[in-house]
């Protein structure tokens, strides 16, 4: 990318981002490697992972079902996201995508755009007509996060799929609120 294309991406998308907001992650160092997370104890589980012998996406897989027990909001198997990995002893990169999807069913001229405005601070695509695609039935996608862990767990992992959620089954019987507590 030259540095003039640069410059006008960056311009363009000056008013998407803030300048205020400041990210501060716990990072815990296992023997393994390193996990960074919003929650410290979902880091120390996943850095549980590696220190066990788990491969870094064993620790993503464990990591993420923790957080989505810890903290629920804006994460978790009701979502989607996208993975990008580089595996060291092949020298390569990849990139596995399992964002949300919409339903087979869904019929375009159903979300008509309004023709002014964005659709909030956080999305800022065209605003859809009573915000049809952000609340109510029509807004609802089918989840991917499940399936993507899955695909990069089928394909690197060393633990089983189930080692790796008995930590956040054992959050879960405990109530957020006790889970959470514990953390702090």
């Amino acid at each position: 990318m030259s540095g003039k294309t640069t410059e006008v991406i960056t311009r363009n998308m000056s008013d998407r981002f803030s300048d205020n907001l400041q990210y501060r992650k716990p990072a815990i160092q296992s023997k393994g490697g390193i996990v960074a997370a919003q929650s410290r104890r979902a880091a120390e589980i996943g850095a549980e992972v590696l220190a066990d012998g788990g491969d870094c996406i064993d620790a993503v897989v464990a990591t993420a079902f923790a957080l989505g027990v810890l903290e629920p909001w804006m994460n978790g198997v009701g979502g989607g996201g996208a993975m990008v990995l580089y595996r060291a002893g092949e020298n390569r990169c990849e990139v596995i995508d399992y964002g949300m999807r919409a339903p087979l069913s869904l019929r375009v001229e159903d979300y008509p755009l309004e023709g002014h405005g964005k659709a909030s601070d956080i999305f800022p695509w065209p605003r859809v007509k009573d915000d049809r695609n952000l609340s109510g039935p029509g807004s609802i996608a089918v989840p991917g996060v499940v399936a993507g862990l899955e695909a990069a767990h089928s394909r690197y992992a060393k633990k089983p799929w189930g080692e790796l959620l008995s930590p956040s089954i054992a959050l879960a019987g405990e109530g957020m609120l006790r889970a959470v507590a514990r953390t702090v």
